[in-house]
């Protein structure tokens, strides 16, 4: 790659690195109402399920993971407590029969959905009231209830009916999105408080001062807990000392035995899209999510997954252009010089003309001084002033140096024997062996 595609690789990272720091420092939440148990979101379950746990410390708090009919036990349960808290419940018929015989022994079934599963209370009301009878109080009462009854607002106001939960001042609840106020749908029952002789509905809270969304229903030995507002036991509106309040009191209702916290409910076994006409009203529109559906649910990954997206396609773009030929390095430079001087001395000594050998050895030992030193001038040695340099800078023995400077005059005179070729040769090597 050439400068510019590392140049622009550059620029995409740092821009990745900034939309980081932003959103760190400016964090977003997912404002869908998703009530998963580990997410801390404003419409999820962490802070209930949290308060849950720490609420009852010497019983078990058993999170689900299975569906109800395989996991909720039945068998030796008397005062044990299932809680489901969702959009929407899905349960099949081996779900409800689990239920009912999990409260007809004792045991608390409490379920906040804005969804409820009708066939459940189908089987209610067949038990306590007859088939006949049942039918037509589950059509006008459950069945209309559970796909007709929502009341359109931004705020609500909700309360108890027991004179001794009862709130003097009616506890405000307004939807949020995003931090903006906006109209939400909340789900309410129809004003039944008893169906028939041997089966009491009992109307436990309201909304705006009439609308049901509380009830319970007695069932064997123990109860059915029903509230169609779930959104207020997500972890927005617990944060407010007002709705904790409510909440406390709603989930005051349970016994004191085991919890049964069910995650799974709130999606089919399937996990397929289950549609409108399905029979037991079961939860709606809850694919599981893939990894990239995560990434793309997440504002701040949504974004940096579409930002490297981009680098990627840029840099093939870039990437296609006719790439350079390599160009090869080339072998690394070898000071040599010793070695020239050492063949050019063979041949002025096969020649026997020590004069130009020494005259030839002179030179370099010259150019060497003035490249290494910066020592200038055509006698560098003989010269006074160049001589007392080249001692002070080289570290040399100035009888080294000043015997080499003899050399130019003996040149200069053509006095130069044999011997003394090998002598300046000697002198020269102990100079370039211990110069700095």
């Amino acid at each position: 790659m050439n400068r510019n595609n590392y140049l622009l690789i550059a620029v995409f990272v740092l821009l990745i690195v900034a939309f980081a720091m932003w959103n760190y420092l400016n964090p977003r939440y997912d404002w869908r109402e998703r009530y998963e148990d580990n997410n801390k979101d404003p419409y999820n379950t962490f802070v209930i399920s949290e308060l849950l746990k720490r609420s009852f410390p010497k019983q078990s708090f058993k999170m689900m993971s299975k569906r109800i009919h395989n996991e909720l036990n039945d068998s030796t349960e008397t005062t044990a407590n299932y809680v489901f808290v969702g959009k929407s419940v899905y349960a099949d018929s081996a779900d409800i029969q689990k239920w009912l015989r999990f409260a007809e022994k004792g045991n608390t079934v409490f379920i906040a959905s804005e969804v409820l599963p009708e066939d459940l209370f189908h089987e209610i009301y067949s038990e306590n009231c007859g088939k006949d009878r049942a039918s037509k109080l589950y059509k006008h009462t459950w069945h209309s209830t559970l796909k007709d009854n929502v009341y359109q607002d931004s705020v609500v106001y909700m309360n108890f009916k027991h004179p001794q939960l009862h709130e003097n001042k009616s506890i405000t609840y307004k939807y949020n999105y995003e931090n903006k106020l906006e109209t939400k749908q909340w789900d309410y029952l129809d004003s039944v408080t008893s169906v028939c002789a041997d089966h009491n509905l009992v109307t436990l809270g309201t909304f705006n001062d009439k609308y049901i969304n509380f009830v319970k229903i007695d069932y064997g030995k123990g109860h059915f807990y029903i509230h169609n507002n779930p959104i207020i036991f997500t972890n927005y509106f617990l944060l407010d000392t007002n709705h904790l309040r409510y909440a406390s009191k709603v989930f005051g209702h349970l016994s004191d035995g085991a919890i049964y916290w069910d995650p799974a409910s709130r999606f089919p076994p399937t996990r397929k899209q289950q549609n409108d006409g399905n029979s037991n009203g079961s939860n709606r529109h809850f694919d599981k999510d893939s990894p990239l559906q995560y990434i793309l649910s997440q504002p701040a990954l949504a974004w940096a997954w579409y930002i490297f997206l981009a680098s990627i396609l840029l840099y093939m773009i870039f990437a296609a252009k006719r790439v350079q030929r390599m160009i090869p390095a080339l072998p690394q430079k070898i000071n040599d010089s010793l070695g020239f001087i050492k063949t050019v001395g063979r041949v002025y000594f096969v020649q026997n003309d020590s004069v130009k050998l020494c005259a030839e050895l002179l030179q370099y030992f010259q150019i060497y001084v003035r490249e290494r030193y910066r020592i200038s001038g055509q006698f560098l040695v003989r010269d006074s002033t160049a001589q007392m340099a080249l001692i002070a800078k080289s570290g040399i023995d100035a009888n080294v140096v000043r015997t080499i400077g003899d050399f130019e005059r003996r040149i200069e005179n053509r006095n130069i024997a044999e011997n003394d070729a090998v002598e300046l040769y000697r002198l020269l090597k102990i100079f370039y062996k211990n110069c700095k």
